[in-house]
């Protein structure tokens, strides 16, 4: 009797690991996928899973299988010739894993002519000290009226200046301070243009044409701009750094661009007559 109790007792502990040998095996799960670059297989390249000691390799196709021992999210290092990239998928059975990563950003992948091609790049970086303005931009602004530089004083950080006949002189405006009468700042008809730039003067900032210094930008009470709506084809408004080519300014830039001359090629022109403001235009190519 007493030999008997171990026979069984042996029994019962191989019964067991048996059992847990069965449902091992049965916890393997084996899943299939296809490593891709850019839409392109990636051949002989080492993948590794996290939690599986051994890694995989793709074939020629960029074909790979790989077992794991339990469905979820698993982090998947990607030793490619361009670099060590890290993808997080989810795998669990009876999944095809489609894996497609980046290419470098040196070089540009060209698919077939079918399908055109894709260039992949870094974006430029926004200017948040500079507002561009096309000409339909312009003339569509609110509170320009039909005037496409008076459109700059509608920016933020640009704000117009008080116009002639409103405040009075520098020497006129310290007089009225001591007599304790304060009216305002002086006029800003001056040789750099009737807008205010972050809080700079009016004479602080400056106005080119096409990268030519604009002395008065704008009429005698600032009611209208002396360039004609059709020259101007865009706007550059620098209310903080601005290029070195546009200096001598300690406020901002307001840089028109002109038309291209290529784009006249005949003679044309307008006029505009109203009560307050009428302005003429003609354009025509120096060359035939």
């Amino acid at each position: 009797m007493g030999q008997i109790r171990p026979v069984f007792y042996y029994l019962f502990v191989g019964f067991f690991c048996l059992l847990f040998h069965l449902h091992s095996i049965e916890a393997q799960i084996l899943v299939r996928g296809k490593l891709l670059q850019a839409n392109q297989p990636l051949a002989d390249t080492r993948i590794v899973i996290e939690g599986v000691n051994t890694p995989t390799f793709t074939n020629q196709e960029g074909d790979f299988s790989v077992t794991i021992s339990n469905d979820g999210y698993y982090s998947i290092r990607i030793y490619a010739p361009s670099g060590l990239q890290v993808v997080r998928r989810e795998i669990r059975s009876g999944i095809y894993l489609n894996i497609n990563i980046l290419a470098p950003q040196n070089q540009t992948q060209t698919a077939s002519p079918e399908s055109g091609f894709f260039v992949q790049g870094n974006r430029d970086r926004t200017r948040l000290s500079r507002y561009t303005l096309t000409k339909e931009e312009l003339r569509r602004f609110p509170g320009a009226y039909g005037d496409s530089l008076k459109a700059v004083q509608s920016l933020p950080g640009v704000s117009p200046a008080t116009p002639v006949g409103v405040a009075p002189t520098a020497n006129l405006g310290a007089q009225l301070k001591i007599a304790g009468i304060s009216i305002g700042p002086p006029y800003s008809n001056s040789t750099n243009g009737p807008v205010v730039l972050r809080g700079s003067g009016a004479r602080a900032s400056k106005f080119f044409l096409d990268g030519f210094l604009l002395p008065y930008p704008f009429h005698l009470g600032d009611q209208a701009s002396v360039v004609n709506n059709d020259f101007i084809n865009g706007v550059d408004v620098y209310t903080g750094i601005f290029p070195a080519r546009s200096g001598l300014a300690t406020g901002g830039i307001v840089a028109l661009r002109g038309p291209d001359a290529e784009s006249v090629t005949k003679p044309a022109g307008h006029f505009n007559l109203a009560f307050f403001l009428s302005d003429a235009h003609y354009e025509a190519p120096l060359y035939t």
